[in-house]
């Protein structure tokens, strides 16, 4: 027994010359001097628990969902844009129809889903095909089946056998960004939506900081002619057939090619 207690003493205080060298966690370096103490980052994180004790905490548990990230402006346009009928009450409903619209988090729900209770609740794709009615006449060109109604020239109307508003309200339901990942050109907001409906290009689509997102989408809303005008979709300023005025954000300049992609803090 006395020879293996000597045999095993080299042993162990080699086991510490290696701790030492690689692993400094004993608040000194390696000249002796005193250190600050350093975390031992060796220590793993359970699979099971996600508890990687004082060292890796255990990530927070995730919270109901909030929000989504769609396309710009359609839940603001479509799910309850006529709300204000100067109720006091209006708002709170107004408010817990979009709240509804955004803690949706499973994508097959998303056009079946009913913001409000009642026998009378419209699913999305009802309540958009209703408002996409409305954003049709803007432009006050019609396609002729009526003179002056407005009515019929929106982007998609009667697309793939579909009555009026159909194709399009059940396109805008599925409300996520689309990118066509086999394409190196991205220019073009809202690209492999239109190119689905009829207006062929090969951009990769997506959204980037410098998109006119609102000025695209209520073009599209409003015709398809205002959508599909020189420049509209690749974001040129002023060149959509519906415009909300604003070119260009005052307080910054927005990039697409350094990281985090925004201007200055102001």
């Amino acid at each position: 027994m006395r020879k293996i207690a000597i045999m095993a003493l080299p042993l162990f205080a080699l086991g510490l010359g290696l701790g030492a060298c690689g692993d400094d966690d004993n608040g000194t370096t390696k000249d002796g001097s005193v250190d600050q103490a350093v975390p031992n980052m060796d220590a793993g994180v359970d699979a099971a628990t996600g508890d990687g004790g004082s060292n890796f905490p255990a990530p927070p548990a995730l919270g109901a969902q909030v929000d989504r990230m769609g396309r710009a402006g359609i839940n603001t346009a479509l799910t309850d844009p006529f709300w204000d009928n100067g109720d006091t009450s209006a708002a709170e409903t107004h408010h817990a129809k979009q709240d509804a619209y955004n803690a949706e988090s499973n994508p097959a729900s998303w056009g079946a889903l009913k913001l409000s209770a009642g026998a009378g609740a419209k699913t999305v794709i009802e309540t958009f095909r209703a408002n996409l009615a409305v954003y049709d006449a803007l432009d006050g060109t019609s396609d002729g089946l009526m003179a002056g109604d407005g009515c019929g020239n929106q982007l998609a109307y009667g697309a793939n056998g579909n009555p009026d508003y159909a194709t399009l309200a059940t396109v805008l339901s599925n409300d996520v960004l689309f990118v066509n990942t086999g394409s190196g050109t991205c220019t073009t907001y809202l690209a492999v939506e239109a190119s689905a409906l009829g207006i062929a290009n090969a951009d990769c689509g997506g959204r980037t900081p410098t998109y006119d997102t609102i000025d695209i989408t209520y073009s599209a809303l409003a015709s398809a002619a205002a959508v599909s005008e020189a420049g509209c979709l690749n974001s040129t300023p002023g060149a959509c057939g519906v415009k909300d005025g604003i070119n260009a954000d005052p307080d910054s300049t927005p990039t697409n090619d350094t990281f985090p992609f925004l201007g200055a803090a102001q």
